[in-house]
């Protein structure tokens, strides 16, 4: 199935429900993992945790960060799973495009006044700090 196109510091939201033979939803005999390869070949492999397991029955989510691992390129995410009479094998397909930063968009900041310099410090998503110096407006 085709994702859809991404940039660095976006999340890809990956979910797998995890079915018997007849197609019915039901609980993997072990948590189902994922596979994940670029046009240079493999690039790492996951476990998915459950996502509510008392609401779904065998609903899976990851949710891919995309960093630097990613750059520009097509990718395929193959997710295997067993259950007590079926092997499954699920696989994903996105793109990563030119753009964006590898550590996210910025979730927070505030306005730090010092004799010196007004600064901005910003949070991003992957909790990296970056500290601006007199900005304007």
């Amino acid at each position: 199935m085709y994702l859809g196109r991404y940039f660095q510091g976006q999340v890809v939201p990956l979910l797998v429900q995890t079915r018997n033979l007849a197609g019915t939803p039901t609980v993997s005999d072990n948590p189902p993992y994922i596979d994940f390869h670029g046009d240079s070949g493999k690039i790492s492999q996951v476990q998915i945790p459950v996502l509510d397991r008392y609401v779904v029955t065998g609903l899976f989510l990851y949710p891919l960060f995309l960093t630097s691992s990613f750059p520009a390129g097509r990718y395929r995410a193959t997710c295997f799973y067993k259950t007590s009479d079926y092997h499954g094998i699920d696989t994903y397909v996105f793109e990563v495009v030119a753009g964006g930063d590898p550590d996210g968009s910025i979730i927070t900041q505030a306005f730090w006044q010092r004799p010196e310099a007004v600064f901005l410090v910003q949070q991003t998503e992957a909790d990296s700090l970056l500290l601006r110096r007199n900005p304007s407006v």
